[in-house]
């Protein structure tokens, strides 16, 4: 029987499924387990902290399906948590491995008063950390005990774990945690359990359900779709693209599913954002009888405060809600609608296939959708006088005819969070942006996790830019990682948005008080401290920085095939005013000073 070692096997078994860079900080409990990832094909990403790993991790995962990041226990681990819990929350399979002391060192701690370091307290050096773990992943139970990671357990069986963690992982869209002992890290293991692949667990819906869900559209007298990425359903794009183009239902996303379906089709009608966006969606979609959703997010910030959450009324009270999931659990009751919706849990690309074959057989006669304006007119660029200073309410439709196919726009969470949402995307282009979690600082490591994901890839996915739109609040909790970007000598252009501190903040509250405040960078000269001439000396890495103030410079800028076109870092400081956000947002961010009282309205 040929053997591997155990770190090998696992590094190995990533690869297979698309992990070729493992995200990271070292320390001393997985420095030897280090050794093994070139050996695996995969390469390493030292990041400048924990956190940022693992914001690289899920930008990572959400190109390639899966990514990984490993840390050290307790202060590693620690500050990586916030970054794995957004992955959880937005299910995105991310995996945490974490470097844990050896049986001996455990075995010495426990003798007084010796302690092992990164410990809160003798004796319970990993049960804390361990928790906290598992609350924040799969929440299973492989290893809520001591004696599931010290007791007498083998390399073998390590192995056998991490296998049935990560087809779950991949089955219900979920992050896992996995410790990875030190003295266990070159005992081999079987290698050809690597040549068995995952079993992925696909058991699709029953065939009632499928008949449930066409019965459905089938009835309806006025069906809509709403598209978002949650619940698993990103790895089933191209299938409801198809379903969409297909069955000629009048189709929308929500905020953060944007660019989830092919803007190009007739039947898409842009971000499902109600009065806040581009159209009024909501006197459509609420007067509809069967609301299709596929994996939507509807956290308040998602929904403007649950405003645009589908809901039965007096003038529709028999509206169907249909949730649709893949192989995960949706949430069985939303108690911020009228409506009980219908939720469906193992989606899967068969269950679409199928119900795309039986519309074709018996095609779908859905109502076209009677909407104000056509969404794609409502987006068309402004004529701008070129010495006037640049606002967000003009800038998104500017910024549209900028984006070219493919390209991965990645959204801060700031307020281009907001204004990007109505882009009018071009082929294979999409966003991604948070839908729950909403974590500032998340989308600059990110940037960097989905760069190099994308490199290497073969034919369309790998192809296209990297664009990143941050506030400079959120720019400045993670600004070390640009350092990263230089360093992998990546291609990633990043827009800062700089009106000197949170400008949602102080719309809500304390417009004038410096807590809304943030320190002056000079955003534009941090390549330069970063490495940028030493990589352009010994690599010919090519950095590129922009201050722009005015329409004028936009439209110069925009203009320049080099900054459009070309390769390495293009950094762009956009000046905006104090309080600049997009100006139909206004009224959501006054409204957002009452929000406890609409909460308390909105659950009674």
């Amino acid at each position: 029987m040929s053997k591997i070692p155990l770190a090998r096997y696992i590094f190995q078994r990533l690869r297979q499924y698309g992990v070729d860079h493992v995200h990271g900080v070292p320390g001393d409990n997985l420095l030897q387990a280090l050794d093994h990832i070139a050996p695996a094909g995969s390469r390493w990403v030292g990041c400048c902290n924990e956190l940022n790993a693992a914001y690289a991790a899920d930008g990572y995962a959400r190109v390639r399906g899966v990514g990984a990041v490993f840390t050290t226990m307790g202060v590693g681990e620690l500050s990586a948590a916030n970054a794995v819990a957004g992955s959880q929350a937005e299910r995105v399979p991310v995996v945490h491995l974490v470097g844990v002391p050896s049986r001996a060192s455990m075995a010495a701690q426990g003798i007084y008063p010796n302690v092992i370091h990164h410990s809160l307290q003798p004796g319970g050096v990993l049960e804390p950390f361990r928790e906290i773990g598992r609350l924040l992943t799969q929440g299973r139970d492989e290893f809520r005990s001591s004696a599931s990671v010290y007791g007498e357990v083998t390399a073998g069986h390590f192995a056998a774990t991490f296998d049935s963690m990560l087809r779950r992982s991949f089955v219900q869209s979920k992050t896992m945690y996995f410790p990875l002992r030190a003295d266990l890290v070159d005992v081999g293991v079987d290698s050809s359990w690597l040549e068995k692949g995952l079993d992925d667990g696909e058991q699709g819906l029953r065939s009632i359900d499928e008949e449930n869900i066409l019965k459905a559209l089938r009835e309806a007298k006025q069906p809509v779709i709403l598209v978002d990425r949650g619940l698993g359903i990103d790895g089933l794009k191209d299938e409801i693209n198809e379903l969409v183009r297909i069955s000629g239902i009048p189709t929308f996303c929500m905020p953060s599913g944007a660019g989830m379906v092919d803007n190009s089709l007739p039947n898409y009608h842009g971000v499902h954002s109600g009065p806040f966006g581009r159209i009024d969606s909501m006197d459509y979609v609420n007067s509809s009888d069967l609301v299709l959703t596929f994996g939507p997010m509807f956290s308040d910030t998602n929904t403007f405060g649950w405003r645009t959450v589908p809901k039965a009324s007096a003038g529709n009270p028999n509206m169907k809600l249909m949730i649709l999931a893949s192989n995960t659990t949706p949430p069985k009751r939303f108690s911020t609608s009228s409506t009980n919706p219908v939720t469906l849990e193992n989606i899967t690309k068969e269950t679409l296939r199928r119900a795309i074959e039986m519309i074709k057989h018996n095609p779908i006669r859905p109502r076209a959708a009677r909407l104000i304006k056509d969404w794609r007119d409502a987006g068309k660029p402004k004529a701008l006088h070129a010495d006037e200073p640049i606002t967000q309410t003009d800038l998104y439709d500017k910024l549209s005819t900028y984006l070219r196919p493919h390209d991965t726009i990645l959204l801060g969470n700031a307020t281009p969070l907001l204004g990007a949402r109505d882009f009018f995307l071009p082929e294979g282009a999409r966003v991604i942006a948070s839908g729950q979690w909403f974590s500032i600082g998340h989308m600059l490591p990110a940037a960097l996790g989905v760069a190099l994901a994308k490199r290497g890839l073969e034919g369309a996915r790998g192809r296209g830019r990297t664009i990143l739109l941050d506030g400079d609040g959120s720019f400045q909790v993670t600004a070390q990682e640009l350092s990263t970007i230089i360093a992998q000598r990546l291609d990633v252009t990043v827009f800062v948005f700089n009106n000197g501190g949170y400008a949602y903040e102080r719309l809500i509250h304390g417009p004038e008080e410096e807590y809304n405040d943030i320190a002056p960078w000079r955003y534009l000269d941090l390549p330069r401290a970063f490495g940028a001439d030493r990589a352009r000396e010994k690599f010919g890495y090519e950095t590129q920085t922009h201050a722009v103030r005015t329409w004028g410079e936009l439209d110069v800028l925009l203009a320049d095939d080099k900054f459009c076109s070309g390769p390495g870092l293009k950094m762009v400081e956009l000046l905006l005013g104090r309080n600049d956000v997009p100006e139909r947002f206004q009224t959501l961010f006054r409204g957002a000073q009452e929000e406890p009282r609409l909460i308390r309205k909105v659950q009674s």
